[in-house]
C-alpha cells in the first residue's frame, strides 16, 4: 500500500475529514476531543454499512483492530486502513510492532502514550480540531524544528546519529557530540545542562521521543532547540548535489514512492534512495557508516544545510 489516502467519515451529527500520508498516524488529545467518536463511527460502518447512519468515503477498506483476538484479525487484514482506539494495550507490545513493520496496511492509532516500538514521524502525530460539526486533523509538532541553520549559531550540537550524520555535523561545529540513539538524547542534554544546544535528529522516526524532548526543552528557556529534517539522507537528496532527474519529483510526492510493507519509515527509504543514486560514483558514493569526503567540502556543507530552509 502506498500514496495519500483521503478519508471522510460523517453522520447526521458530526463529520471527520483528513488525509493520510504515511503508514502510521498517531492521534493524541485529551478525553472528549473526538478520537473515540471517530473510531466508533468507523466500527459502526464496518459492522452495519449504510444502515448505521454513517457515511464513509475512502478508496481503501477501513477496519477496526481490537480485542484479545487482535493477532488473528491483523493477520487477515490487507491493503486497508486500520483504526485502533486507545485502551488496546497490545499497541505497546513487541508482537504488534513486529507485525506492523511487515504489514501492507496504513494504521490510525489513538493513543496518549508514546509507542517506542514503532518508528513513526513527528509529522504523523495529530490532534483533532473541531469547528462546529466538522472535525479535521492538525499536526502537533510542525513548528518545533528550525528551518535555517543560522538560528543555531553559537550552539553546541547533539546528533542522534553516531555515523555519517555525526561526521557531517562535526565538520559544521567542532563542539558536536553523538547521543548514539534517539532514546539517549535527553541524557546527553542533561550532561550539558545550562548550555545552548541544538538537537539534530531524524524527524521521520522520532515520533515516540518528541513529546519528552519538547517538554524538556520547554523548561530550558531557549537553551535547547531542534533541527529535525526527515533524515540526514533527505538533506543530501534535497541539497541539489545528487544529479538524478526524478529526485525533485520524489521529494515532493514521497508517499507515492514508498510501499509500506517494504519501508516502515521514510527514513529508511531515503537512505536506500541515496545509496542507489550514488552507487556508480566513486567520490559521491554514500555509505551510512562513513561519510565520503565530497560531502565535507565547505561548498557542499552549505548546500546540505540550506536544504532545510524550504
Amino acid at each position: 500500500m502506498y500514496g495519500k489516502i483521503d478519508i471522510e467519515i460523517k453522520n447526521a451529527r458530526t463529520s471527520f475529514k483528513f488525509t493520510l500520508e504515511r503508514n502510521i498516524t498517531i492521534i493524541q488529545g485529551n478525553s472528549a476531543t473526538g478520537k473515540s467518536t471517530m473510531i466508533d463511527m468507523v466500527r459502526s460502518y464496518a459492522n452495519e454499512g449504510k444502515k448505521s447512519g454513517v457515511r464513509l468515503k475512502c478508496n481503501k477498506e477501513c477496519r477496526i483492530l481490537e480485542g484479545r483476538d487482535w493477532e488473528m484479525i491483523m493477520d487477515n487484514i490487507h491493503d486497508s486502513v486500520v483504526f485502533i482506539d486507545e485502551g488496546n494495550s497490545f499497541i505497546s507490545s513487541i508482537d504488534f510492532s513486529s507485525k506492523l513493520k511487515q504489514s501492507d496496511n496504513y494504521y490510525v492509532i489513538a493513543t496518549r502514550e508514546p509507542l517506542f516500538g514503532l518508528p513513526y514521524s513527528i509529522n504523523s502525530i495529530f490532534e483533532i480540531i473541531t469547528k462546529g460539526k466538522k472535525h479535521s486533523l492538525k499536526k502537533l509538532y510542525d513548528k518545533i524544528s528550525i528551518n535555517d541553520f543560522e538560528q543555531a549559531k553559537g550552539y553546541s550540537i547533539i546528533t542522534e546519529d553516531s555515523k555519517s550524520g555525526f561526521e557531517f555535523f562535526c565538520e559544521v561545529e567542532k563542539n558536536t557530540t553523538s547521543a548514539k540513539g534517539k532514546s539517549n538524547i535527553i541524557k546527553e542534554l542533561k550532561k550539558k545542562k545550562g548550555k545552548n544546544n541544538l538537537v539534530v535528529a531524524d524527524g521521520a522516526a522520532l515520533g515516540s521521543e518528541i513529546d519528552a524532548l519538547f517538554q524538556y526543552s520547554s523548561k530550558t528557556k531557549g537553551n535547547v532547540i531542534f533541527m529535525l529534517p526527515e533524515s540526514f539522507e533527505w538533506m543530501i537528496l534535497k541539497s541539489g548535489l545528487i544529479q538524478r532527474a526524478d529526485i525533485e519529483t520524489i521529494l515532493k510526492n514521497t508517499s507515492e514512492y514508498i510501499h509500506c510493507e517494504k519501508y516502515v519509515s521514510w527514513e529508511r527509504y531515503f537512505t536506500d534512495l541515496l545509496i542507489e543514486s550514488t552507487k556508480d560514483s566513486e567520490y559521491m558514493k554514500y555509505d551510512k557508516s562513513k561519510l565520503a569526503g565530497y560531502y565535507k567540502k565547505p561548498v557542499n556543507i552549505s548546500k546540505i544545510l540550506d536544504s532545510i530552509k524550504n
